[in-house]
């Protein structure tokens, strides 16, 4: 991760182990979390949604140009910019990302925010470079609408939802979003890891 250098990537200057403990060294971020500005009452109108999202596919393809997957893409993770709200750093979060090659095969340890996901996760299937287009998705739906795609107080019904990919564009809040944005949703919250979208 110390030799990750991308504009929307939070950087990972130093590592190093002292008395049992990892100590990580990173680039200094200010502002608050994409989450954190969407429950204090943050709104995004698609044009803004459209830049952040392109953002943060960039880092998605940077990512996994490397073989990494991020594995844990969640709203907590986007700490936007205090100047330009469509402009971001993302947590280099080494615990969660994982090298993901044809060689080692896929990943099966269940990590993830509940509502940002993929179902192959909860299924406990392997699962590779898909999930960040899945969360991403889930993220995308979140800003455009002020609420997640999956949302249930009971678990097992949340989890549900996700493994069937079963959401819907509600009136008001989706009536004045284009086509094309419902439809990039549309083709990141699939099911089937063959027929999603990918970086």
């Amino acid at each position: 991760m110390k030799k990750m250098d991308h504009p929307y990537l939070l950087k990972m200057y130093d590592i190093f182990l002292a008395e049992e403990t990892l100590h990580v060294v990173m680039e200094l971020a200010k502002g608050r979390s994409l989450k954190e500005r969407l429950d204090g009452g943050a709104e995004y109108n698609e044009k803004d949604a459209k830049q952040l999202i392109r953002k943060l596919f960039s880092v998605i393809e940077y990512l996994h140009s490397f073989d990494l997957v991020y594995k844990d893409l969640e709203p907590d993770k986007i700490l936007i910019d205090e100047v330009d709200e469509t402009s971001f750093k993302l947590i280099s979060d080494i615990g969660l990302s994982k090298i993901c090659t044809d060689n080692i095969g896929y990943m099966c340890c269940a990590l993830g925010t509940p509502h940002f996901i993929a179902p192959e996760v909860l299924e406990c299937r392997g699962y590779s470079k898909p999930v960040d287009m899945w969360s991403a998705g889930a993220i995308l739906y979140l800003i455009l609408c002020g609420y997640p795609p999956f949302y249930s107080e009971c678990e097992p019904e949340l989890f549900e939802s996700i493994m069937t990919a079963n959401y819907q564009f509600y009136d008001p809040h989706w009536v004045d979003i284009s086509h094309e944005a419902k439809d990039l949703i549309s083709q990141l919250l699939v099911v089937d890891t063959n027929q999603r979208l990918s970086s």
